[in-house]
């Protein structure tokens, strides 16, 4: 699984994708994993906020403004399913999991954090766990991450379940 670019455990910095909201320009940056919504009170909340779901990211409350002007990719090359099992790409390359961000700050404290978008599973991820995470298509990447992109038509097709025959089962650790 080469160099394991993993979504670990919540709280942990991971690896993001995004657009820079000043200068507009595609950058990558590490983020604590675990969405804090800029007006929440602690940090605290980001331990709850690891998973926002396809079908209500664009309306749950603590998630659509991320949704609507800061979607990121979380750079991946496997994700886990349990019972020490992985799913990664048949050519083994890495790939972006589809994902929102927030700034927090307070005082002189500032935070950047980001959850996983998850979908239904496919079929070949269906056997081992009902959920897996949204994985954009390489071609759709300039869309994504542009916060004027707001099709939601658009938007909700990039984040079906990724294509099974893409992908492989591998034991995992």
């Amino acid at each position: 699984m080469g160099s394991h670019l993993t979504i670990s455990v919540p709280t942990d910095q991971i690896l993001v994708v995004r657009q820079n909201p000043e200068t507009h320009q595609r950058e990558s940056v590490t983020m604590q994993w675990g969405l804090v919504p800029s007006t929440a009170e602690s940090l605290a909340i980001g331990r709850r906020l690891i998973h926002a779901r396809a079908e209500t990211v664009a309306t749950r409350a603590a998630f659509r403004d991320a949704f609507r002007h800061r979607r990121c990719l979380i750079v991946a090359d496997h994700f886990d399913v349990g019972r020490r099992k992985a799913i990664e790409m048949k050519d083994g390359r890495p790939f972006g999991v589809g994902g929102i961000w927030e700034r927090w700050q307070q005082g002189d404290e500032s935070v950047d954090s980001c959850a996983v978008i998850t979908t239904e599973a496919n079929d070949l991820v269906r056997p081992i766990n009902d959920r897996m995470p949204v994985i954009i298509a390489a071609e759709d990447y300039d869309r994504w991450l542009d916060p004027n992109f707001a099709d939601a038509e658009e938007l909700q097709r990039m984040m079906s379940p990724y294509p099974a025959d893409e992908m492989v089962v591998v034991p995992d650790g």
